[in-house]
């Protein structure tokens, strides 16, 4: 059995945690929530503003590179935070070694999760732009931002 002592060491740790991913969440979220606040128009006008609608961009090959790209970005700001974290871990690991080998771990990780995640940004934006020269797209639409 742990003792009391440890017990609450944990305890406070685990809290520390919770609120810094909930600091997160609430950070990440406070852009979305501002622009739905101020935002007066109707949802459908926003999304046929994306090129998803009718017209231009409605191609599903478009379509699926557009989503892709989205989620290699927000993979993107994951790594971002990550890196962020491992830092945050070292600078606060007082001298303890095993805390320090984590952070450059976390470190680690992260900056090959980046190194890939560019890689096949570069990827997949290539192929997007190959597919719309081949079909005859125009490389304005929103899949190529």
């Amino acid at each position: 059995m742990k003792s009391p002592i440890k017990l609450a060491q944990n305890n406070r740790l685990f809290l520390k945690k919770c609120a810094c991913f909930l600091f997160l969440l609430i950070l990440l979220s406070v852009p979305v929530l501002a622009m739905a606040a101020t935002d007066n128009t109707n949802i459908l006008d926003n999304l046929n503003k994306t090129g998803l609608g009718t017209g231009k961009g409605t191609d599903l090959k478009l379509i699926i590179g557009a989503i892709v790209k989205v989620f290699l970005g927000f993979m993107g700001i994951v790594m971002v935070v990550l890196i962020i974290y491992g830092g945050f871990l070292w600078m606060t690991a007082a001298g303890d070694a095993k805390k320090v080998d984590n952070a450059k771990e976390i470190l680690k990780s992260a900056v090959i999760g980046i190194i890939i995640i560019l890689v096949a940004y570069a990827i997949t934006a290539f192929v997007i732009t190959k597919v719309q020269t081949a079909v005859g797209t125009t490389t304005s639409g929103s899949a190529t931002r």
